[in-house]
């Protein structure tokens, strides 16, 4: 039937039906024809039978929330795993559980039916919840209310995560699908966000599961990608991978499936960045970067990089991507990556190569043409070099494809930068073998290439250290000490190696010297020989040998200069084999020797591309030989001393690195292959070379024969294949082409030297086993003593020694070999022989051409002829063996020798010397230099590329850890929701009701009346008995105490702070003149009007509590007003948005803003309080600056029906306001005037900000801090702790500590006090006196509240007679005083304080009182049994309760303690005239017993004339407005809002406070230190704050009773108040509204709108019959210029068939139309109706009676229906068991209709719910059923609060009628009966807004008609009886008015002037209050008021009289 509803689909169809019938409008046997002819009903011969589905009967017993406990119980039960991986396997297929071919996958849902499914629990419960959902709408919407998606969510995260398999997924899929296909778009956002991207649900599951989940997700994605893009993009997946899939996560997946699964996320968040580079795909990339630099998974880094790597080679948008990337602040996330500690190997690859492509990404992004030059130079690192890039580098992170990404990358470029040459090769000395071969070719290709490189190269600083150290075979290990720099040998021992820790952070470029203890200082400057055998240095070798090597030993006789000071090149082992032959380094065949040995370790198994004939290292060797040798040879210029020491760091390098690893090839061999292309090149050069450069080549060779020299006889002396066969063919070859030879004797210093150096190598060739080395030195030396005479006898000595010591072993061996064999000449015999065949002939030359230098004629006389002799072979060898041979070589030949090598070759070896010395000292020094560029480019890179990377690292943490804080607080709000949901499901009338509840407890809720009280209690879900607290008051536990570090604040700040300015020059806080101008121009109105909402303002913002400070974000838009919580932890509150009511978020409509106040807080006028219509009110705090901007938008958006909502200041508002006026004329009463005064003097209930920390003291007496030099009294009692008991030594006596009284100490508590208590500028006393012992504590503050809720006076002084009797002014205090000396005693000692006061400093001015009458501890003090002030209460005292004794106990203890004591001046609080609950421990706190009595202290000590809290209050409430307090309040009220607050007249009155809590007094933002600023907010903020001062002249006096009365009766302007005069009640006929049908409805709206011009008009009046007809009537109460009751015109178009209106039916079966069902909208334009047979509320508007809108959404019968005052929410009742809470629409200010959905839906009911009322500004829905059943729930968020059970009989009958007061009373109407069948008895019931029964009155008459208006229940019997009781104690007010037939409704005007009856037969009869005048006149002289509290509007009366 839903097509011909209003709202269905063919609503045009519904007119023109000639038949319509529906079971549901049967009655009896009866078919009602609906259609609209209503002629032909049906007569039903069947039965009916009634069902419901399902789907719908949920939404009676909680809506869909009652569903989700079934999830919490299947995750609680013990299950066991459904399905196996065999069963997944065989229920999602191989392609899931295999982890391959996983592009494209969807979960295979056609392979499962559901029934499979629902083996699973948790799956049969979601696809349970997708048949609920699927076709129906409330349900869905049911589901988005209750947040189930975020409870199912969070409650899933308990469910065993082997029971989170795939049929959970799929049935999850299934659910989602649904949702989809039923197109509701909120609730699968939800299911999306709390299900689907809910990774915790699915991250423990089986890797099929898993993956499934992400293949669905993408899935998803791909579908709606830019509708999840910004929030479910790139940062979401990329978190999820973080979060939920590194292997540091809870049960990890094996390495492959973690892989697969990180792709697959990846590959999903490529999706988002497949298209071009825009302005949000910027974002993603920075993301995407932002993700590398700071994630902690080298996996998920690869994958990202792999990622972005394939962007940027397969992406339509790679210029700008490149651009992108080497953009500053991303580039240095690539560069950063490289030296990330501890990382794989791999991912400094991926960073400069891509999988996919050989080339390197960087490279790539430099050989991008298209990019500026800008970028690319930033992608060379020309600011901080690439030096610093490597230094950053960790251990283990060098890969070849980093060596060789970098070297291209940096080293590629056109400009070749050799420093960075020389960090790419030190960057490969910790990698392997190939890596540094790949790095030699590339460098030998680039010196071949470039010949300029070698020279460039060769400037470099430490080139030498850093080239050779790639001759290393190994890499250094990471547990392996740094090499360190040699020095001299200081033991024979080794040192031991450094432990690790110990290691210098950056490994040293050179050798170093060791940090061991050197005894000889000098010793580093010893001859340091590269040649010499490599001496100890402390280090450990990588391989040392043992034993010789082959072909010589390690020792050898020392040459004459081997002195003891100089290192011996024979000394110490050889740590290298010998190679096994000579081999030739030269460039020609640099790629062809493939003869090198095979080395002990080797470092890699690569294949030589190269040669294949060679080995990795031996093309290591060669390459780098001939790189050192360009470098070295070429690449140095000059031959002077300098450039060689720069050649000779070589060789020192070589036997350093000889020492203390192992290289490619020995040391040696690598030297002699240096010089040996040294002397081919040097040769080169010379034949080469022109005539003018001949002088430098000589001085070039000159040094390489030192070298040489230095080489051959120090390494070669123990290893002869150090003399190969190039070196002598060189250095021959050199000496002849200089033609050298000549100079030996007479020559050139530098020829002669020459000449020397290559005889004594020809001589050391002659020494050698090798024959054919040896054989070609014979010859060489034959002819050099055949053409160049030894010219002298040294040379020919020299010569000759040689010769005869070689031919002396040869002769020896000789005979000694033949001697013993006589069988034949063995080979050493031989080769002696042969030996001694050469060096004969040698001799003989030698004697014969130096016979005359060497002396032959007289030295050797016996001599063979040297000339011809055939036999002078055989002559001369034996001669050699007589003694006269000997004596001449002895005597002659060896001095001269001697003396010949000291002169010239000792000589040539201290040059040589102290040449290596110099060298050592220059490679330390350029290895020093090398540190430094090295520390400055590593400091360069940092801040240039690391530090932005940290940053930007920290800053993503940061975000990250945001996020992770931000799903927390998302999963505890769920948890909250669901707390709250369950709390609903389980009360006592929810569908899930525990058997045995728990005990409620209570808070104060923050819901107001009208009259601003707070009087509604609302359950404590998080109650706090506080135990502990109960326990720390009684000394049971112990505070840890906390010591603070807070220096005092000085005297300056409290100075700077003070404002000078006279009170009555202080600017009002009010809007400035220009801000004022703003508001003069209105907005438009199509901007006010116009659908779409916008934004206007947006600001952030503080939300004051009572308990907290809430920070968040204020915006306004054209329409509401949003509060968005920013709290990190939200917690649950009475005004969440959200039904939960989680978190401080609220909407409000700025249709409902009713007022806007400027508030000041923490003394700054910074703050905004909200009032709306509902009495809904916000306090918000702003920077100050923002506050007058806020506050200008709200009045500027105000609507335009809407009256005064305050652009003044507090003195305007109050003047503006007539609010004094209207006390003075008793049209208010005194508390609404005292409320009114606390509200616009700015206080608030909800400004009770931060409470204090209060500090304790472990000894026998207790500290206070005494802030003033007084003596009688504590400025302010603020008390401290000093750090230790032994700081109080300082003080020399303690007079009268054993006294009772206290002791005054001056002290000076800058070194322990806090600045929040001590500001410097007050002397201060040490206040010393007795404690009890133990723990005794006085409080101190941080910040106590500004204001608080509101002042209100002590008014009586008997507390202790019985009775109390307010016509005597004895019982009242003198409200002329304050209360400090309302005890007159007081007086004099306050005032000689207050002269006697002086403060040194000139900051405190004088004071009567150092305390405040208003502070927020005094606020607690009274409400301490009510929370959250309890919790509030123990905050302040530190965790504890106050001692008992000082709690607020007895009413006249407290007044008494104001009598005592001038000190305490605390007032009383509004609840002491409104809230009896406050005097009662209902939560029965432990408050402790008193000391005296040992009483207990519970619920608070009443005074003897109160029987009852309820009581008390009522009384005074009523001596608050008696006469005596109306004719003295207005002094009371000059004392704390008036003229005698400040100036001369309050030091008069003797009621001037501490300065700092008056208004202006200080201005906190002249402290520029926020510290400071902090600090002396709390030293003021803890002495109360004085309220704005609102008059500064006398207030006028309140008229009197009799005078109050005597002025209206002459105004005579009102009908008067029926409730003011019940004894002069009158029934007057009006009309006959409808002839014989009962008339239900009646009643004037009372918020009917009236313009300017139609101010006096008639009201309207609307009827409704029972048969529907509908009427609006002229209404007009009484006006004095026509003598009569009042006007009624009757609605002309009911008199006419054709013009009658009716409403639509046909209306339930058995109902009708009734009362209880209808509602009209306060301003009278709409009506609202149930009782329809289809359950529909139907909208009628009134002027036409046309209907407007029809909502469903009840499932039976609407019932009752009523609004609240507000008409802001309409309440439904229905026979279905639920209540509804709708939310009326306004346009204009006017009643447009209802929200299509309602509000809330109120269920507990177990019968049918038979009537409502509802209470908007209280946040109270209360209804009744059948079953006699009374629940209260809650408006904004429809919780449960309490059901209540009229008392009665045994069985209870219907609850017909319900009524709320103003206060939150509820009158309930009840029937009920003994038995079955007996008479049913009726009864009325009145309860406390909190549920408590106040009273109960039998009814002997039927009700039926009820109201509650004032303070008086007007009640309409069946028997026709009006009755008035009273509301407080439901006695009779006046007698009961007879009506002669049967009462139908009740109403009373607006005007309270008449009561509207409408009866039985359709009659109206309105009651009023006789003739007006003669009322007033009676009134006069009796002295009672004539109107209430409201004024009256003017009227016409034209006609009515008595009936």
């Amino acid at each position: 039937m839903a097509p011909f509803k209003p709202e269905g689909e063919l609503p045009e169809l519904s007119t023109k039906l000639l038949l319509h019938y529906s079971p549901q409008a049967c009655k009896n046997n009866i078919c009602l024809d609906l259609s609209p002819s209503h002629g032909l009903d049906g007569r039903l011969t069947g039965h009916r039978v009634e069902t419901w589905d399902v789907k719908d009967v949920v939404n009676c017993i909680g809506g869909m929330g009652a569903l989700l406990p079934l999830l919490e119980q299947v995750a609680a039960q013990p299950q066991e795993a459904e399905a196996g991986p065999a069963e997944t396997h065989d229920l999602v297929g191989p392609e899931l559980t295999s982890g391959h071919n996983t592009q494209g996958l969807l979960l295979p849902l056609g392979k499962s039916s559901e029934e499979r499914m629902e083996r699973n629990a948790v799956a049969a419960f979601l696809l349970m919840l997708r048949n609920f959902l699927q076709g129906h709408v409330v349900n869905q919407e049911s589901l988005v209310q209750c947040q189930g998606a975020a409870i199912i969510g969070a409650l899933l995260r308990k469910v065993p995560s082997w029971a989170m398999d795939m049929n959970v997924l799929m049935s999850a899929q299934l659910l989602m699908e649904q949702v989809a296909a039923e197109g509701s778009g909120p609730l699968l956002y939800l299911l999306y966000q709390h299900l689907l991207f809910n990774f915790h649900l699915w991250t423990l599951s089986d890797f099929a599961v898993r993956l499934g989940h992400i293949q669905y997700m993408s899935s998803i994605v791909r579908e709606h990608r830019q509708k999840l893009r910004k929030k479910y993009g790139v940062q979401f997946i990329l978190d999820a991978l973080r979060t939920h899939y590194s292997l540091q996560r809870e049960r990890p997946l094996a390495a492959d499936d973690l892989h697969t699964v990180q792709t697959s996320l990846l590959g999903l968040a490529r999706e988002f960045l497949v298209r071009s580079l825009s302005a949000d795909d910027v974002q993603v990339m920075q993301i995407l970067l932002s993700f590398l630099v700071a994630t902690g998974d080298d996996g998920q880094v690869v994958g990202a990089l792999d990622l972005l790597l394939a962007l940027l080679q397969g992406s339509l948008a790679q210029e700008s991507l490149a651009i992108f990337l080497l953009e500053p602040g991303n580039l240095e996330v690539l560069l950063a990556l490289l030296v990330r500690p501890g990382s794989l190997p791999l991912l400094p690859d991926r960073v400069c190569k891509s999988p996919y492509d050989p080339t390197q990404i960087l490279r790539r992004l430099q050989q991008n043409e298209r990019l500026p030059e800008r970028s690319r130079q930033r992608l060379r690192l020309r600011e901080c070099g690439l030096q610093g890039l490597v230094a950053c580098l960790s251990e283990g992170t060098v890969s070849p494809q980093l060596c060789q990404g970098l070297y291209k990358l940096f080293l590629g470029a056109d400009c070749l930068n050799l420093s960075d040459l020389l960090a790419v090769v030190q960057l490969s000395l910790q990698a392997d073998l190939g890596v540094r071969l790949d790095i030699c070719r590339q460098l030998f290709h680039l010196i071949y290439g470039q010949p300029d490189a070698v020279r460039l190269l060769a400037r470099q600083a430490g080139w030498q250290d850093v080239l050779t150290r790639l001759y290393v075979l190994e890499a250094a290990t990471a547990g392996s000490p740094a090499p360190a720099s040699p020095e001299p040998p200081t033991s024979p021992e080794p040192a031991p190696p450094k432990p690790p820790t110990e290691l210098p952070a950056e490994p040293s470029d050179v050798f170093l010297p060791s940090e061991a203890p050197c005894p000889d200082p000098d010793g580093f400057y010893h001859a340091l020989s590269p040649f010499c055998t490599p001496f100890d240095l402390g280090l450990e070798r990588a391989s040392v040998g043992s034993g010789n090597t082959t072909g010589g030993g390690s020792s050898g006789t020392l040459t004459p200069a081997s002195q003891p000071g100089t290192p011996s090149p024979l000394d110490g082992p050889r740590p290298f084999p010998a190679a096994p032959g000579r081999h030739s380094s030269s460039l020609s065949n640099v790629l062809e020797d493939g003869s090198l040995p095979e080395p002990i370790i080797s470092g890699d198994d690569s294949s030589n591309t190269s040669n294949p004939q060679q080995t990795s290292e031996e093309e290591l060797c060669n390459l780098l030989t001939n790189v050192l040798f360009s470098v070295t040879w070429r690449g140095v210029e000059g031959s002077d001393e300098a450039a060689w020491r720069e050649r000779g760091q070589v060789f020192s390098v070589l036997t350093q690195l000889g020492a203390s690893a192992t290289l490619v090839r020995p040391p040696d061999c690598i030297k002699r292959s240096l010089l040996e292309m040294m002397l081919e090149s040097a040769l080169t050069d010379i034949k080469e070379a022109p005539v003018g450069v001949l002088a430098s080549l000589t001085q070039q060779a000159l040094w390489l024969l030192r070298l040489l020299q230095d080489f051959l006889c120090a390494e070669g002396h123990g290893n002869q294949e150090l003399w190969s066969e190039k070196l002598f063919e060189g250095v021959c070859s050199l000496l002849d082409r200089l033609e050298a030879w000549p100079h030996l004797a007479n020559g050139t210093a530098d020829l002669r030297e020459m000449a020397q150096i290559g005889l004594q190598l020809i001589l050391g060739y002659i020494l050698l086993e090798d024959p054919q080395l040896h054989a070609q030195a014979y010859v060489k030396l034959h002819m050099l003593l055949q053409t160049v005479v030894p010219a002298r006898r040294e040379e020919a000595c020299y010569v000759l020694s040689k010769l005869e010591a070689a031919l002396g072993r040869a002769l020896n061996t000789s005979s000694s070999e033949s001697a013993t064999d006589e069988a034949g000449p063995p080979p050493a015999a031989a080769a002696a022989t042969e030996r001694c065949s050469w060096l004969v002939p040698l001799v003989r030359t030698l004697l014969d051409r130096a016979y005359e230098p060497l002396g032959l004629q007289w030295g050797l006389p016996s001599l063979p002829p040297t000339n011809g002799s055939p036999t002078f072979f055989e002559d001369f060898q034996a001669f050699c063996a007589t003694p006269e041979w000997r004596h001449f070589i002895d005597k002659q030949v060896q001095p001269t020798m001697s003396q010949f090598e000291m002169d010239t070759y000792a000589k040539s070896h201290d040059l040589m010397s102290g040449f290596w010395n110099a060298c050592y000292d220059m490679l330390m020094s350029s290895g020093q230099r090398r540190q430094r560029e090295r520390a400055q480019s590593r400091r360069a890179f940092q801040e240039l590329v690391l530090e932005p990377a940290q940053r930007r690292a920290r800053l993503e943490g940061l975000r990250y850890s945001a996020a992770l804080k931000q799903r927390a607080a998302q999963h505890s709000t769920a948890l909250l929701h669901w707390g709250a949901l369950w709390r609903q499901l389980s009360s006592p009338c929810g569908a899930w009701a525990l058997r045995d509840p728990p005990t409620p407890h209570w808070k104060l809720s923050s819901a107001e009346t009208y009259s601003r009280m707070r009087l509604k209690l609302v359950p404590n879900h998080h109650f706090d008995p506080h135990l502990e607290a109960s326990a720390l008051r009684d000394n049971l536990g112990e505070v840890p105490l906390t010591p603070t570090e807070e220096a005092s604040l000085p005297l300056a700040v409290t100075k700077e702070a003070k404002v000078s300015t006279p009170p009555e020059d202080l600017q009002e806080d009010q809007l400035s003149e220009e801000e004022l101008a703003a508001l003069e121009t209105p907005m438009e109105a199509a901007e006010l009007d116009e659908q779409r909402e916008k934004l206007v303002l947006s600001a952030e913002c503080q939300l004051v509590t009572v308990v907290s400070v809430v920070p968040g974000l204020l915006e306004i838009t054209t329409q509401n007003v949003y509060f968005y919580d920013g709290s990190t932890e939200r917690v649950e509150t009475e005004e969440g948005a959200s039904a939960a009511g989680i978190g401080y978020d609220f909407r409000r409509p700025l249709a409902q803003l009713r007022e806007v106040h400027l508030r000041r807080f923490n003394l700054r006028r910074s703050a905004l309080e909200l009032f709306f219509i509902d009495q809904a009110n916000y306090f918000i705090n702003f920077p100050c600056k923002v506050r007058n901007q806020v506050y200008s938008w709200l009045l500027h958006l105000r609507p335009h029906s809407q009256g005064y909502l305050s652009s003044r200041s507090p003195q305007e508002m109050l003047r503006a306001s007539g609010l004094t006026q209207k006390w003075v004329h008793r049209e208010i009463s005194n508390f609404e005037y005292l409320m009114q005064l606390n509200t616009i003097a700015g206080r608030t209930y909800n400004d009770l900000s931060q409470y204090p920390v209060c500090r304790y003291l472990p000894v026998g007496q207790a500290l206070s801090l005494v802030l003033g030099r007084c003596a009688n009294e504590d400025l302010a009692s603020v008390p401290c702790q000093p750090p230790e008991v032994p700081s109080l030594t300082p003080f020399p006596s303690l007079p009268g500590l054993c006294s009772r009284k206290s002791v005054l100490l001056p002290c000076d508590p800058s070194k322990w006090c806090s600045p929040n208590l001590w500001a410097g500028s007050v002397p201060a006393f040490l206040r010393v006196k007795p404690g009890q012992g133990g723990l005794v504590g006085h409080q101190c503050s941080h910040a106590a509240p500004a204001r608080v809720g509101g002042q209100f006076p002590w008014v009586l002084q008997d507390y202790v007679s019985p009775t109390l009797d307010l016509s005597n002014p004895a019982v009242f205090r003198d409200l002329s005083k304050p209360i400090g000396v309302v005890n007159p005693k007081h007086a004099q000692l306050v005032r000689e304080k207050y002269e006697s006061f002086e403060d040194p400093a000139g900051t405190i001015d004088k004071f009567h009182y150092g305390t405040h009458y208003s502070n927020a501890a005094g606020v607690m003090h009274y409400l301490i049994r009510v929370e959250p002030f309890t919790s509030l209460h123990v905050q302040l005292q530190s965790g504890r309760f106050d001692c008992s004794d000082r709690q607020f106990h007895s009413v006249a203890a407290a007044w008494q303690a104001r009598l005592e004591s001038p000190a305490d001046v605390k007032e009383l609080i509004p609840e002491f005239f409104y809230f009896p609950d406050f005097l009662e421990n209902q939560n029965g706190f432990d408050l402790g017993c008193l000391q005296l009595t040992n009483e207990k202290v519970g619920d608070v000590v009443l005074p003897p004339w109160a029987s009852s809290p309820e009581d008390f209050i009522q009384q005074h409430r009523q001596a608050l407005e008696s006469e005596y307090v109306s004719a003295h309040l207005h002094e009371w009220i000059d004392l704390i809002f008036g003229y005698k607050q400040r100036g001369p007249a309050a030091e008069e009155a003797l009621n001037v406070f501490y300065y700092c809590t008056y208004e202006g007094a200080v201005d906190l933002d002249h402290v520029t230190d926020e510290r400071e600023r902090k600090a002396l907010e709390g030293i003021i903020s803890n002495f109360g704050q004085t309220p704005c001062q609102l008059l500064k002249e006398p207030h006028p006096t309140r008229l009197s009773a009799e005078e109050a009365a005597l002025r209206l009766a002459r105004l005579d302007t009102n009908s008067p108040s029926i409730f003011q005069h019940l004894d002069q009640l009158k029934a007057f006929f009006a009309e006959v509204i409808s002839d014989g049908v009962p008339l239900v409805l009646a009643l004037v709206p009372h918020r009917q709108p009236h313009s300017f011009i139609t101010q006096g008009s008639p009201d309207l009046l609307v009827t409704v019959s029972a048969n529907g007809l509908l009427g609006t009537h002229s209404w007009l109460p009484y006006d004095r210029n026509i003598s009569n009751y009042f006007s009624f015109s009757k609605d002309s178009t009911m008199g006419s068939h054709k013009t009658q209106r009716l409403l639509s039916g046909p209306w339930a079966p058995g109902s009708g139309v009734s009362g209880q069902a209808l509602a009209v909208a306060p301003d009278g334009k709409l009506l609202f109706s149930g009782g329809h047979w289809d359950g529909s509320l139907r909208v009628t508007a009134l002027s036409r009676g046309k209907l407007l809108s029809q909502l469903s959404r009840h499932l039976d019968v609407v019932t009752c229906l009523a609004l609240d005052t507000c008409g802001i929410y309409l309440i439904s009742g229905s026979r279905d068991t639920t209540c509804m809470v709708w939310r009326l629409l306004h346009q204009g200010g006017l009643s447009v209709g209802l929200a299509p959905k309602p509000v809330q839906v109120l269920y507990g009911h177990g019968a049918a719910v038979s009537c409502v009322a509802i209470s908007t500004e209280l946040d109270m829905a209360v209804s009744g059923s059948e079953d006699g059943t009374v629940i209260i729930h809650t408006v904004r968020r429809g919780q449960f609060v309490a059901a209540l059970q009229p008392p009665g009989a045994t069985f209870s009958g219907p609850v017909s009628y319900l009524a709320l007061g103003s206060e939150g009373q509820i009158v309930v109407q009840s029937s009920a009966w003994e038995r079955p069948g007996a008479q049913v008895t009726y009864s009325l019931h009145l309860y406390s807004v909190n549920g408590k029964l106040r009273a109960s009155l039998p009814l002997a008459e039927q009700p039926t008609a009820l109201m509650v208006t004032e303070d008086f229940v007007l009640l309409g019997t069946a028997q026709c009886a009006l009755h008035i009781l009273q509301l407080n104690t439901l006695l009779p007010a006046a007698p009961p008015l007879t009506m002669k037939v049967a009462i139908r409704s009740v109403a009373v005007t607006k005007e309270r002037s008449h009561v509207l009856v409408g009866l039985e037969d359709g009659k109206l009869i309105v009651v009023g209050a006789g003739q007006p005048s003669e009322v007033r006149i009676e009134a006069a002289v009796c002295g009672v008021p004539a109107t209430g509290r409201g004024g009256a509007g003017r009227s016409a009366a034209r006609r009515g009289g008595p009936s």
